[in-house]
């Protein structure tokens, strides 16, 4: 055997075993390249063997992309979140929010917990256009602070919530609807007064939910089939 051979060979080999170590699994398929010494020895049919690894690699590749973007969305959503409802609400002083109840929430797997509070600052925010509707999602880090986050403001009753903020966890939301005649902005206009000049505000609470647009990745990729087979 010729040492042009021998590289053939060892090429070969390591080709299937990198196969083999990311994870591939052989399924059944028709026309199958087959690897034994005489396609190995000629160089068109190690071709097509080489060809049908490559083949077989990409689509695994595929896969394991997309399960992998799921494995990272799921764990991010089981690690945090909130496990009470908070009952949010408008707070006894201007500009204010409170939450009814105690709040149990976890971030990255830790558990905090807050206590009911009154008159929690609302966070500033960019003004909000009149005749819209808009999200705004409130969320906690470790410490108990508390951020209000504003939305997209859109035309119909069809928003969004926003993004979660890095190190915290959603405990609720409040949505925001402007009249023809009046705008919000959060953190400058309270809230009593915007309803009482023709907006709404409504509140909800958030229990093991995390904020956020992002989805789970549909899983897209064509089948893994075996592109080759064993010979002797």
């Amino acid at each position: 055997m010729n040492k042009l051979r021998l590289r053939i060979i060892v090429s070969t080999l390591m080709v299937l075993l990198f196969t083999f170590m990311t994870g591939g699994s052989f399924l059944s398929a028709a026309d199958k390249q087959r690897i034994d010494l005489s396609n190995i020895q000629n160089p068109q049919s190690l071709v097509k063997v080489l060809n049908g690894m490559d083949t077989e690699i990409d689509a695994l590749r595929t896969l394991a992309n997309e399960l992998k973007a799921d494995y990272n969305l799921l764990r991010t959503n089981l690690l945090t979140g909130n496990f009470t409802a908070g009952v949010l609400a408008e707070g006894t002083n201007a500009n204010t929010i409170k939450t009814g109840a105690a709040v149990n929430f976890a971030i990255d797997g830790y558990l905090y917990t807050k206590a009911a509070t009154d008159n929690i600052a609302m966070t500033a925010c960019t003004e909000q256009a009149v005749s819209t509707y808009c999200l705004y999602l409130v969320s906690s880090i470790a410490n108990g602070t508390i951020t209000i986050t504003k939305g997209t403001s859109v035309a119909t009753d069809t928003a969004v919530l926003p993004d979660l903020p890095a190190s915290s966890a959603a405990i609720g939301y409040f949505k925001v609807v402007t009249d023809a005649d009046t705008t919000f902005t959060s953190g400058t206009d309270d809230i009593t007064t915007f309803v009482g000049s023709g907006g709404a505000v409504t509140f909800y609470d958030m229990v093991l939910l995390k904020s956020g647009t992002g989805a789970a990745t549909a899983i897209t990729s064509t089948t893994v089939t075996e592109q080759t087979t064993r010979g002797k």
